[in-house]
């Protein structure tokens, strides 16, 4: 959600805009003002996010525009009670670009509300604690698990593993992965991501290979959900299934304290490759990563990833 827009200046286009956004949105609708500009994922995010904040200003009875900065630190602060920070920043993202893109002034240039952010951040700066990796060594004890399962949640579930570490996939990534981004040749099983193209290893071509021979169609998303009667459903998956998918992981691993999430495999892949001696230049492109940041953090170097933030970008109060 870091693409700039600009703002809205044909002036009947804004009024319409502002009438949209002083109730619930829709995604059609938050697409059409943003240019399409965002992913699907993202579009869900900043629906979730704007129709949150509407909710709280009808019941504070408060106005929508102008943004009145006293009630956008309040709803910060009450949401701080039961969200992350990480949820709290992207809220706070969400409301700068709604509102600039409807000309109004960022109200998160106030010093108030940075000051707001801040405290959050420090109030909350234990509750951000990395996922665990899961590495080629759990991928192995999964194999051993599931391997000759024939239950087609279980074929399921290791194709996922496979594939999210083998191509450092991103939740939104498994969740859109379509027919046409797999192709097949000598019972080798390729992915392709944007102008990036991913061979898996036997194994893991083995496992999609088991899944897809269940699915009936090519239409839908490549993984879907599976009802407790083992039907294959035609609805793709959502990240609260593939972070039970990872729970599930540990588990099978028989270590569940491990803080398994969708994000695990990502980087237990850059640790992998960090172990096999590759440049963190080839792990940012192997993993689709715009800047070296997140592949120092998920190898340790938290210094080189602190320098190489205030590097890419000016120093903001979410950061």
């Amino acid at each position: 959600m870091k693409k700039k827009l600009k703002p809205i200046d044909d002036s009947q286009l804004l009024a319409e805009a502002k009438k949209d956004f002083y109730q619930y949105i829709d995604i059609d609708t938050l697409n059409q003002y943003t240019d399409g500009r965002y992913s699907n994922s993202s579009l869900l995010a900043m629906r979730s996010d704007w129709n949150r904040y509407i909710d709280f200003c009808y019941r504070k009875s408060a106005s929508v525009f102008p943004p009145q900065t006293d009630i956008i630190q309040l709803f910060l602060e009450s949401e701080s009670l039961n969200r992350k920070y990480s949820s709290i920043r992207r809220y706070s993202i969400t409301l700068s670009s709604i509102y600039r893109l409807l000309g109004e002034p960022d109200p998160l240039r106030q010093s108030h509300i940075r000051q707001c952010l801040m405290t959050l951040r420090l109030k909350k700066s234990g509750d951000q604690k990395q996922s665990d990796a899961f590495t080629s060594l759990h991928l192995e004890l999964i194999e051993h698990k599931l391997g000759k399962s024939d239950k087609i949640i279980d074929l399921r579930d290791l194709a996922i593993f496979y594939i999210m570490f083998e191509c450092a996939l991103k939740r939104a990534e498994l969740r859109e992965l379509n027919f046409e981004q797999i192709s097949i040749q000598n019972n080798i099983v390729t992915i392709s991501l944007d102008e990036n193209v991913y061979p898996l290893s036997e194994q893991a071509s083995n496992s999609v290979i088991k899944w897809l021979s269940h699915i009936k169609d090519n239409y839908s998303p490549v993984f879907r959900a599976v009802d407790k009667h083992h039907n294959v459903s035609d609805k793709k998956l959502n990240d609260s299934s593939i972070f039970r998918i990872f729970r599930k992981a540990a588990e099978l691993i028989g270590k569940p304290e491990l803080r398994f999430s969708g994000q695990s495999a990502r980087i237990g892949a850059a640790q992998d490759l960090h172990k096999r001696g590759e440049k963190i230049t080839d792990i940012q492109i192997f993993g689709r990563w715009n800047s070296p940041v997140m592949p120092f953090q998920y190898i340790g170097n938290s210094s080189q990833s602190k320098q190489h933030q205030l590097r890419y970008k000016k120093f903001k109060p979410w950061d």
